[in-house]
C-alpha cells in the first residue's frame, strides 16, 4: 500500500461502520481521489487523537453509523478546532435536506441528506471547500484560507480547456 505521500490530491477520510460510503468511494475514486475508510470502535476520538494536519483532503462523517449528531457534537467541534482548514461533510439520514449553508461552520462545512447522489455530492464538495475557506477566515489570527479552496478536484467539475 503506498504510503499517504503518493496520493495527489490528499486522500479523503471516510468514518463510517457501514457500507454506505461504497458509492461515495467510488465517485471519488474515478476522479483519482483515494479514501481511507475507518469504521471499528470510537473513531471520532481516536481520529482526534491522529495527527492530521496536512494528511487529508476532507472529513467525511457518516453521523448515523456513530450514533447522530448528538453522539459526535462534541467530537466534530473539538476536530473543527484542532484542524480548522480540514474541510467536514457529515452524511445523515436525520435531516429534511441538504445544508450547503454556513449556519453549521462551527460544527462542519456542509451537510448531506442520505441515500446521496453523485450530482448532490460533487455540489456538495465544492460548497465544503468554499464554506471551510469561509470557515478559516473567521478563525482568529487568521486572514484569509490556510488551505485555498478547491484543493479536492473533481475532474468532471473542471471545465475542458
Amino acid at each position: 500500500m503506498a504510503g499517504l505521500d503518493a496520493y495527489d490530491p490528499l486522500p479523503a477520510l471516510c468514518l463510517t461502520g457501514s457500507g454506505r460510503f461504497q458509492d461515495v468511494v467510488s465517485w471519488l475514486a474515478s476522479d483519482g481521489v483515494a479514501c481511507c475508510m475507518i469504521g471499528q470502535g470510537d473513531v471520532l476520538r481516536r481520529f482526534r487523537l491522529a495527527p492530521v494536519a496536512g494528511r487529508w483532503s476532507m472529513l467525511l462523517v457518516d453521523l448515523d453509523d456513530l450514533g447522530g449528531i448528538a453522539a459526535v457534537i462534541d467530537d466534530l467541534v473539538a476536530i473543527r478546532a484542532a484542524v480548522p482548514d480540514l474541510p467536514v461533510l457529515p452524511f445523515t439520514q436525520d435531516t429534511e435536506a441538504d445544508d450547503l449553508s454556513h449556519l453549521r461552520l462551527a460544527i462542519c462545512d456542509a451537510t448531506l441528506k442520505l441515500p446521496v447522489s453523485q450530482t448532490r455530492l460533487d455540489v456538495a464538495l465544492c460548497e465544503t471547500q468554499q464554506n471551510n475557506a469561509a470557515w478559516q477566515a473567521r478563525q482568529p489570527g487568521t486572514i484569509g484560507s490556510k488551505r485555498p479552496a478547491g484543493r479536492l478536484v473533481l475532474s468532471r467539475l473542471t471545465p475542458a480547456v
